[in-house]
C-alpha cells in the first residue's frame, strides 16, 4: 500500500468516538473527587469531637480540683482535701457536656483525684490527703464517619483527658505585705496578734527582700507602692521585729480604707520557722491570715487577726504540695495537663 494512503487511514481512525475511555476517566476522577470530600468531612467532624471531648475533660479537671477544698475557704475546719467530693463533681460537670450532639453518659466519663508531681510532670491516682489534683479522661466510642464509609473506613473510638491541679502555695506574685508569721502559729488556727516589738521572741515580724534593707522606709514603700517582691518557698528574707510605726501607720491606713469588719482584710503571708525576728531566715510556706484591727499608737503596737486552715491568693503559684509545710495559703486551681 502506497505510503499516502496508510497516512490517510490512519488520520481517519483519530476520530474514532472515544466516550467509553472519557467514561472511565471520569469515573476515576469522580471516585477521586469523593474520597478526598469524604477525608475532609471526616477530619473535621473528628476534630470536632476531639475538641468537645477535651473541653468536656478541662471542665471536669478545673471543676474537680476546685472541689478539694471547701466552696467557702473561711469556713475550714481542716487542711485536708477531699477527693471524693472532687471526683463526685469532676463527673458532674464532665456529664454536662454534649459530645458529638449529645451529653456525655456515667461510662463515658471517669474521674480520679491524685497527687501532681511538679518534677516528673506526672499524675499518680490515690484518694488520700496527699492528693493535689483531679484528671478526667472522657471518652465517645463508635464516632461515626460520613463519607469515608464509602472507602471501607469504620467507626472510630476518641478520648480526652485532662490534670488540673489546686495545691497549697509555693509562692506568690508581687505586691504582698512585707509581714512573715513564726511557724509555731502558722500550723495552728485561731487569733494571732503579730506585735510589732523590740522583743527577740515574736509571733511575726516585717520582712524585706534579701537584697533591700530591712527599715520602716522599705516597709512603708512596700505598702503603699504595692512593690513588695514577689516571694517562694525557699527564699532568704531579712527579718525586722521592730515597731517601724510609719510602716504600720501605712498599713492602718490602708486597712481602715479599704477593709471593712467584720470580714476583715485576708492576706497571704511567709512562714518562717524561727521565733526571732531579728536574722535572715528562709520561707517555708505561705499562711492565710485575716487582719481584723491595726494598732498604731500608744506602748502596744499590734497587728491582731486570724490564722485560717485555708486561703486563696489568686497571684500564688502551686507546688507545696511535694514535700513542704501546708499551713494554709492556696493557689488558684490550673490545668497542668
Amino acid at each position: 500500500m502506497p505510503m499516502s494512503r496508510v497516512f490517510l487511514k490512519r488520520l481517519k481512525n483519530l476520530g474514532v468516538d472515544q466516550s467509553g475511555a472519557i467514561a472511565a476517566y471520569a469515573a476515576i476522577g469522580l471516585t477521586v473527587f469523593l474520597g478526598f470530600g469524604a477525608l475532609t468531612v471526616d477530619i473535621g467532624h473528628m476534630v470536632s469531637v476531639k475538641g468537645e471531648l477535651q473541653k468536656a475533660a478541662d471542665a471536669g479537671a478545673l471543676a474537680g480540683a476546685r472541689a478539694l477544698w471547701p466552696v467557702n475557704l473561711s469556713t475550714a475546719t481542716s487542711r485536708e482535701p477531699n477527693g471524693s467530693n472532687a471526683e463526685t463533681i469532676a463527673l458532674t460537670t464532665a456529664k454536662k457536656n454534649r459530645v458529638d450532639g449529645a451529653n456525655l453518659t456515667s461510662a463515658e466519663v471517669t474521674a480520679e483525684a491524685g497527687r501532681w508531681n511538679y518534677v516528673t510532670k506526672q499524675f499518680t491516682p490515690g484518694n488520700n490527703s496527699s492528693a493535689n489534683g483531679v484528671r478526667v479522661t472522657t471518652t465517645r466510642p463508635n464516632v461515626q464517619m460520613f463519607l469515608a464509609q464509602v472507602l471501607g473506613q469504620v467507626p472510630r473510638d476518641m478520648s480526652a483527658s485532662a490534670v488540673a491541679i489546686m495545691d497549697f502555695a509555693a509562692g506568690v506574685g508581687k505586691g504582698s505585705l512585707p509581714i512573715a508569721v513564726s511557724l509555731a502559729k502558722a500550723i495552728v488556727p485561731g487569733e494571732v496578734y503579730i506585735r510589732k516589738s523590740t522583743d527577740v521572741t515574736d509571733n511575726g515580724g516585717w520582712f524585706s527582700d534579701e537584697l533591700d534593707v530591712a527599715s520602716a522606709q522599705t516597709f512603708k514603700k512596700y505598702i503603699e507602692d504595692d512593690s513588695c517582691p514577689a516571694q517562694n518557698v525557699g527564699d532568704i528574707i531579712n527579718l525586722n521585729n521592730g515597731e517601724a510605726t510609719s510602716a504600720l501607720e501605712a498599713l492602718k491606713k490602708e486597712f481602715e480604707a479599704n477593709y471593712p469588719l467584720p470580714e476583715g482584710w485576708l492576706v497571704i503571708l511567709p512562714v518562717v520557722d524561727t521565733p526571732k525576728f531579728n536574722q535572715t531566715d528562709t520561707i517555708e510556706s505561705f499562711v492565710a491570715y485575716r487582719i481584723l484591727e491595726v494598732t498604731s499608737t500608744g506602748s502596744d503596737k499590734y497587728l491582731r487577726g486570724m490564722v485560717e486552715q485555708l486561703g486563696l491568693t489568686t497571684s500564688a503559684q502551686p507546688g507545696i504540695g511535694n514535700g513542704g509545710v501546708p499551713t494554709g495559703g492556696l493557689s488558684p486551681v490550673k490545668l497542668v495537663q
